[in-house]
């Protein structure tokens, strides 16, 4: 996956010259997978990051490499300086994967962890 094949959908009706939403559909063997959303917040120059997949598709890196994608984009392509994403406590595999993207605990209850752009720099590197 790269970010220049990742289509965007944003919201219809955004007054907003940056697009507030984007959203992917993660397929694999022509089923899908799951689903990873971008919510940009351009006057905090932060975005949400969000993976679901389907049980089937748990524990195999199929978030981590869709989040890296996603992450990339974000940094090369939209005007955001953080990205933050959260999770329960108890889940592991999705906490496991923020720290993978390279991202810092900041938050308890949801988990909350950061990826500053500068963060995101030097970690991208241990990616390839």
């Amino acid at each position: 996956m790269t970010p220049s094949s990742l289509p965007s959908y944003g919201v219809s009706g955004d007054p907003s010259p940056i697009q507030r939403e984007h959203s992917w559909v993660i397929w694999e063997n022509g089923e899908i997978s799951g689903t990873i959303f971008l919510g940009v917040v351009p006057e905090t120059r932060a975005a949400e990051l969000a993976c679901l997949l389907a049980p089937h598709a748990w524990g195999r890196g199929i978030a981590l490499e869709a989040a890296r994608a996603v992450v990339q984009h974000a940094f090369a392509q939209l005007p955001v300086d953080t990205i933050w994403a959260s999770a329960h406590p108890g889940n592991v595999r999705s906490l496991r994967t923020m720290q993978k993207l390279g991202m810092v605990q900041v938050g308890i209850e949801p988990v909350r962890y950061e990826l500053s752009r500068d963060a995101w720099a030097r970690a991208r590197d241990a990616w390839e």
